[in-house]
């Protein structure tokens, strides 16, 4: 085994090969974090250990050619071709992984390629999904013979199916599920678990359910987990009724729901804006013998606040504070948006200094609903000042708090607000919305219906037009960047 210094060593050296540029992060540049972790696989070294040798800013290596010690204490060359990401990098990095597995058969034993499926994992961890895919596949070419190596194999692809799951890669883990069917390793309940549960979270019901009907044809019988994930994926796409078939079904099957399954539920029913059934819900999880947990209180809160039923959501705050839990700051920030949205701005500050009486420090979202609230109130001047705030307590506004600062600046014909909250977002790299387009042009129709009346004088119509079109190059300029 090589030494820690010689480790180190290399590691800085391929560094220096790859030309980058400072001040881009290891996680942003997928390339450059592929060829490290081939470089791991290489050098028979924990992937970590190379990353915590590099310097802080590291970018993209376009080409790479370094002495890699071979199990046998022989040397090779490992010589990845030129790589600006894409195809041309996931065949340079599955050239380079065959030539790894190919000195050494893995740590799964058996004869099989499985222990380069931490190359892939790797990769889908750094972002680099088709790396990750063409990594898994040379990895599958030769899977283990003996019953252990298997069963450690499959679990690693598990491993490889959440990454890409969690990062939107569903064609992908797709692609990785047939190459593991190819190899003849048996997918279990927790491969199949994983991929309903992502294509749920991403909003894909329908390759949920294409997962949950597989698994039964080959045998295997959802558990309540997967029956939670899949009723999530139905909740996701406002698709209630099938959602509650799901819930019956899992009943038939004599599975018991959880308080996961109920609060599944209610989610769904507060996406639908349905209140009855989101109490018949409710009942029904009490009669279970289940105490309703703070996501419970959460949903019902935000339900009641979307449904404009204000004083509900805080008869449901009170609620949630006897039962002995304490409200979060999504909590807190989806009831100061309902109080926007009722005009009720004196309820809204309260929850404010409550929230932060309870050690709840105010995230972007609970400013971007105060600013909202603020805007749609018509306090434009407070809401800028609460803007300026974040940035002094340097919390970064995104896109959804200046979009709608902006517009409610603009709604109020603050031209001379709006102008500054847009340079900040010029300067911060934040695009305007369509819908700011939309509201400036209404806003500058608004203003010459009302300057175009015999009583204005002339010179006040020119200035007003002319600042509007000023903002409005402003914005094209801010647009196209």
């Amino acid at each position: 085994e090589l030494g820690q210094r010689v480790v180190l060593r290399r590691a800085r050296a391929i560094y220096r090969a790859g030309a980058p540029e400072r001040g881009q992060p290891l996680r942003r540049m997928s390339p450059f974090a592929g060829i490290l972790l081939a470089a791991a696989s290489a050098l028979q070294t924990p992937a970590f250990v190379l990353r915590r040798a590099l310097p802080s800013g590291v970018a993209r290596a376009r080409a790479l050619e370094m002495d890699a010690p071979t199990s046998r204490g022989a040397r090779g060359r490992f010589q990845p071709a030129v790589l600006g990401g894409g195809r041309d990098f996931s065949a340079a990095l599955s050239r380079g992984v065959e030539r790894s597995s190919g000195r050494g058969r893995g740590r799964s034993g058996g004869g099989g390629g499985g222990g380069t499926l931490h190359l892939a994992r790797a990769a889908a961890a750094a972002g680099n999904a088709s790396a990750a895919l063409a990594s898994a596949k040379v990895a599958l070419r030769q899977p283990p013979t003996t019953a252990a190596a298997k069963v450690g194999l499959v679990r690693e692809v598990n491993q490889l199916l959440r990454l890409l799951g969690d990062r939107g890669a569903l064609a992908e883990a797709g692609e990785v599920f047939r190459a593991m069917l190819d190899a003849r390793l048996t997918p279990t309940q927790v491969t199949y678990g994983t991929l309903i549960a992502r294509a749920g979270t991403w909003r894909q019901p329908r390759l949920a359910t294409a997962y949950y009907k597989d698994m039964q044809r080959r045998g295997i019988e959802p558990d309540t987990l997967t029956h939670n994930s899949l009723i999530n994926a139905f909740a996701k796409a406002h698709d209630l009724e099938k959602a509650l078939a799901v819930a019956a079904a899992m009943r038939r099957r004599g599975l018991t729901p959880t308080t996961v399954t109920y609060n599944t539920l209610l989610d769904g029913c507060a996406r639908a804006r349905n209140l009855t059934l989101a109490a018949a819900t409710l009942a029904e999880l009490r009669a279970a013998g289940l105490a309703p947990s703070e996501r419970t209180y959460s949903i019902m809160i935000h339900l009641c606040a979307r449904t404009g039923r204000l004083d509900g959501a805080f008869g449901w705050l009170r609620r949630m504070e006897r039962s002995g839990l304490t409200p979060n700051a999504v909590t807190y920030s989806t009831l100061i948006h309902g109080c926007g949205r009722a005009a009720q701005l004196s309820r809204a500050f309260p929850l404010l200094e409550q929230m932060e009486a309870a050690g709840l420090p105010p995230n972007v979202v609970t400013y971007t609903s105060l600013i909202d609230a603020l805007c749609r109130g018509g306090e434009v001047a407070r809401a800028v000042a609460l803007l300026r705030t974040m940035l002094e307590r340097s919390i970064e506004p995104n896109a959804i708090t200046c979009n709608a600062l902006f517009n409610g600046c603009l709604q109020h014909g603050e031209v001379l607000l709006a102008r500054e909250v847009l340079s900040y977002m010029t300067s911060a790299g934040i695009a305007p919305s369509a819908h700011s387009f939309t509201t400036l042009l209404h806003a500058a129709a608004s203003r010459r219906r009302l300057t175009a009346t015999p009583h204005t004088e002339r010179g006040g119509a020119t200035k007003s037009g002319a600042a509007f079109a000023l903002l409005l190059r402003q914005l094209a300029a801010a647009a196209s960047r």
